[in-house]
């Protein structure tokens, strides 16, 4: 008997908009003993060398993977220099850093779009103050995707796992905006009951 398996892909592009609002005196808390005062994007966390980091979730049409994507049409605001003082200046880049991950949570496509708030122009730190981004999805025709089967001992054997794509070190917020975004019903769920696992990585 021969079987044979044919698959269809296709190709979508799609642009979002985005504006980034600002806080310049967020107090940060490194320990018992020391606060800093930085610049941050309002509800929006900082990575390890204290930059400005915004990280966002939003519904996609479909899931596959992206080829390509790219921000475009970027707005900037000069920053002032003493508001600088608590970030490591040499660690910002003088190119756009830009993340974008394709997620999958109770069949639902979503999409994680990550890019630090500074950038570096002529010697002039600027932040970043809205931009649009656009991505381009192909995807398979075939809509099957098999359920993970997990080890009898396994942690991940009960309850309901999703998966989050982080791929640059820094705070993130794990907030009930963000779930509920990925279309989990929030309202069942008991804060004390949600567990985190990383892999391959300290957490």
């Amino acid at each position: 008997m021969l079987v044979v398996s044919i698959c269809a892909f296709s190709q979508s592009t799609f642009t979002k908009s985005f504006t980034l609002d600002w806080d310049n005196t967020t107090p940060i808390t490194i320990d018992k003993m020391t606060t800093i005062t930085i610049p941050t994007i309002v509800n929006h966390g900082i990575n390890s060398n204290n930059i400005p980091h915004y990280t966002t979730t939003f519904n996609v049409q479909s899931y596959g993977i992206v080829p390509k994507y790219h921000v475009k049409n970027v707005k900037f605001e000069k920053i002032e220099q003493n508001l600088l003082k608590a970030i490591n200046l040499d660690k910002i880049s003088d190119s756009l850093i830009v993340h974008f991950n394709l997620g999958l949570a109770k069949n639902k496509a979503y999409g994680v779009l990550a890019l630090e708030g500074l950038v570096k122009q002529n010697g002039q730190v600027l932040k970043i103050t809205a931009f649009d981004f656009e991505y381009t999805i192909e995807n398979n025709a075939r809509k099957y995707i098999p359920t993970p089967v997990y080890k009898q001992e396994s942690v991940l054997n009960q309850g309901q796992w999703y998966k989050f794509a982080i791929d640059t070190s820094g705070v993130f917020k794990l907030d009930k905006a963000l779930l509920e975004n990925m279309g989990i019903n929030t309202k069942d769920i008991n804060p004390r009951d949600i567990r985190i696992y990383g892999n391959g990585g300290a957490l």
